[in-house]
């Protein structure tokens, strides 16, 4: 058992607690409240003290994109349909050495931030290993983002494969989703199918 404490405990569900502590046994916490009472209760718990800090659950980010880290938007003018062009043409040139070093990056800013749980969107194929490895929590998201393109198909295929790669992972930190880009990019038509088979595959 550890028992963590610091000079504020914020458990979100409630006001926060002055010298508040956090008990944790495997993984799991199993109390929380002031660290004096704790320490009574569970006296034989290493004891780690954070002087001058807040303990608090992490925080979530439901969209973070790591593979646009690289992006900089430069060379269009700053309007929507340009800014949308430009990161579609950057999804299209970015490198696989790139999206390496956009995921390490990105994974370093949200641990430094409190993110312990991240929803990101976008293309994993030689990701999934090194997501896996992180002591993040992620809800990965294949995206499909138009269909003007003729290969329209196969990219709806392609969409699903990635979401059932990322299932058998078979891990407890990481589930799929999937991501139609947006109503402006995508027909009505597809965007109902993609939504029929995400109800009928549980995926959000």
């Amino acid at each position: 058992m550890k028992l963590l404490t610091a000079d504020y405990l914020l458990p979100v569900s409630a006001p926060p607690i002055p010298e508040g502590g956090v008990l944790i046994e495997e993984g799991t916490i199993r109390a929380v409240g002031r660290s004096k009472e704790l320490l009574k209760k569970y006296g034989g718990a290493e004891r780690r003290d954070y002087p001058d800090a807040l303990l608090m659950p992490g925080l979530i980010n439901c969209d973070t994109r790591l593979d646009f880290l690289s992006f900089d938007g430069t060379g269009r003018e700053p309007n929507f349909i340009d800014w949308i062009l430009a990161r579609l043409e950057h999804r299209q040139r970015v490198t696989q050495e790139e999206r390496r070093a956009n995921l390490a990056e990105g994974v370093t800013r949200l641990i430094r931030s409190g993110t312990t749980c991240a929803g990101d969107v976008g293309d994993f194929s030689g990701l999934l290993q090194p997501l896996s490895k992180t002591r993040l929590r992620w809800t990965l998201f294949p995206e499909i983002l138009t269909s003007a393109e003729a290969d329209v198909e196969d990219r709806y295929h392609s969409l699903f494969a990635a979401a059932e790669e990322i299932r058998k992972l078979n891990s407890p930190r990481i589930r799929a989703g999937l991501a139609p880009y947006s109503a402006y990019t995508l027909s009505r038509h597809l965007l109902k199918i993609i939504a029929r088979q995400a109800a009928e595959s549980c995926l959000p």
